[in-house]
């Protein structure tokens, strides 16, 4: 017993249709493969704080934002720095943000504490999905030397 299948059916509007379907495949499937896999945003919180012998605060540098993948060899740093910071009548007192590739040195964003709250929005390069380290600081120290925070280690994928 055989069957008769039904003949295609000849509709010019469905034929243009998955041709433009195909092209848009062609085309948009491969930027899809040049997006980052592992790529993320991640939000940032890093303190540093000093308090006196009786344990008030004295001094505390904030920064709040995010970190982000451009891409294996990029990112961006987005956020906000803040501190409050005990000024003295001889030294004007300073907070930073200081961000880096895990492997190379930090860079330092400082400021008058008195021109505190400052917005950061900073991208740099790594190496292809390398870590990013972030801490704070400021001059709390003797003589207003630096303290900083340990790094804090973001890692946004490539």
């Amino acid at each position: 017993m055989s069957v008769a299948l039904p003949s295609k059916p000849r509709c010019p509007r469905l034929r243009a249709l998955a041709s433009t379907v195909a092209t848009l495949g062609a085309v948009v499937l491969p930027l899809a493969a040049t997006t980052p896999a592992h790529a993320s945003t991640e939000n940032v919180y890093v303190r540093y704080t000093q308090h006196d012998a009786f344990e008030n605060l004295i001094y505390e540098v904030v920064f709040t934002g995010k970190v982000s993948s451009n891409g294996p060899t990029s990112y961006t740093l987005t956020g906000t720095l803040d501190a409050w910071c005990n000024d003295g009548p001889i030294f004007t007192e300073y907070a930073g943000v200081a961000y880096s590739p895990a492997s190379a040195s930090h860079t330092w964003k400082t400021y008058k504490c008195s021109d505190l709250a400052q917005e950061i929005n900073v991208t740099g390069s790594r190496k292809a999905g390398e870590a990013i380290d972030i801490k704070v600081g400021g001059t709390s120290g003797t003589a207003n030397t630096w303290n900083t925070t340990s790094n804090s280690t973001y890692n946004i994928g490539s």
